[in-house]
This record gives C-alpha cells, structure tokens and sequence, in this order.
C-alpha cells in the first residue's frame, strides 16, 4: 500500500506584518485593522490546536501502552487487571493535569492578546482626536489673522485638545491569579515481577500450610 508523506508543521506566519505595523487615521482603518488582528490571533490558535494535537498523539504512540517484563502473562488474571486498571487511572489523570496546564497558559496569553488589540484601537483613536484638534486650531488661527487685517473684534475661544483616552494596565499573570502547578514526574513504571513473586510466596505459605496439615494427621 502507498504510504503518506509527513511533513512538520512550519512555524506560523503572519499574514500581513506590514499592514499591522501602519497607524490608522480613519475610523474605517481602525476598524479593519482591527478585524485583521482578529483574524491574525484566531489563525494563531487554530496553528497552536494543531501543534498539540501532534504532540498528544505522539505521546500516546510511545507511551500508550502497557508493558510488562516480557514474560508469559494471563490476561483474565486478577493481579494483570489491577496493574491495567491502575495503569489507565495513571493516564487519565496525566492527560487531565496537562488540559489544565494548557488552561492556565492559554488564559493569560489571551487577556495579553486582547489587552494589545485595545491598544492598537486606543492609541488610533487618541491620533485621530490630535489631528481634529489640529485642524480646529489652524482654523481658529487663519480665522484671528483675518481679524486682525480686517481690524475687527474677534471674540471666539480657542480650541482645546479633548482629554485623550488612558492606556489600560496590562494583565499580568497575578492579575489571573493562576496557581502554579507542581511538575509531575516523568512517569511511573508499572513492574510485573512482583506478581510473580506473590504467586511464589502464596506458593511457598500453602506449602508450608500443607506440611502442618500432614504433621497434625496421625497415621493409625
């Protein structure tokens, strides 16, 4: 059968850098800047899925499966269900402490992402004001000087700058107040030579019982 070609994933790129790094000047221009930083983070995460995706599944190849020490094995045998048993436990709470790891990692990268996205609009808005400004003072200036040639009062106020928008403080992991996850271990073996141990202790206790049996008989 033919096989298929893998191929690593690249590195994610950026759709447009040069358009994201432009100052928007119109109302129009924040907003589709805005959209494309959208759509920049949402490529971004959809990337991130699929690279984690690839790893888990690589992860449960090499270490999905259950080995013992190579030796002959009864499967419906008591002692090898218990170590299954405990082997799937072992996993499942493996691959939950991973899912909040990525929780707690994806959390703050998101308020990040979203804190820089109402920068972008901010700051927009805050050059838009400065420029309005601007033109209202030429005016207001072009307005005084022909005033002043034609020898008239001039009586109107002098425009002011508008109290431009704050930047925000932005999120820190205290802010998300996330609780540091201690490291697992890198794993745990499951050893069978103890069951074959158990059997021959279990093998040498009724030995012995049956050599206290025979004691106790009287052969009369």
């Amino acid at each position: 059968m033919p096989s298929m070609q893998m191929q690593p994933i690249s590195p994610f790129p950026l759709i447009a850098p040069d358009l994201l790094s432009i100052k928007p000047e119109t109302t129009i221009e924040i907003a589709l800047l805005a959209a494309l930083r959208e759509a920049e983070i949402r490529n971004k995460e959809l990337h991130n899925r699929v690279l984690a995706y690839c790893e888990e599944t690589a992860k449960l190849k090499s270490a999905g499966k259950l080995v013992g020490d190579r030796l002959p094995k009864l499967l419906s045998g008591d002692e090898f269900y218990e170590e299954v048993v405990k082997f799937t436990h072992w996993q499942r709470e493996k691959a939950a402490a991973k899912t909040q790891r990525d929780e707690g990692r994806t959390e703050p990268k998101t308020g990040v992402e979203k804190w820089e996205k109402q920068e972008v609009v901010r700051k927009a808005e805050n050059q838009e004001q400065r420029d309005q400004y601007h033109r209202e003072l030429s005016k207001w200036k072009e307005a005084k000087a022909a005033a002043k040639t034609n020898k008239v009062s001039f009586i109107d106020p002098q425009p002011k700058l508008r109290k431009l928008t704050s930047a925000m403080k932005k999120p820190t992991l205290k802010d998300f107040a996330i609780e540091e996850i201690e490291k697992e271990p890198e794993g745990e073996e499951f050893d069978f030579t103890g069951i074959e141990s158990n059997k021959e202790s279990s093998k040498e206790v009724n030995s012995s019982n049956d050599e206290d049996d025979t004691s106790n008989v009287s052969c009369d």
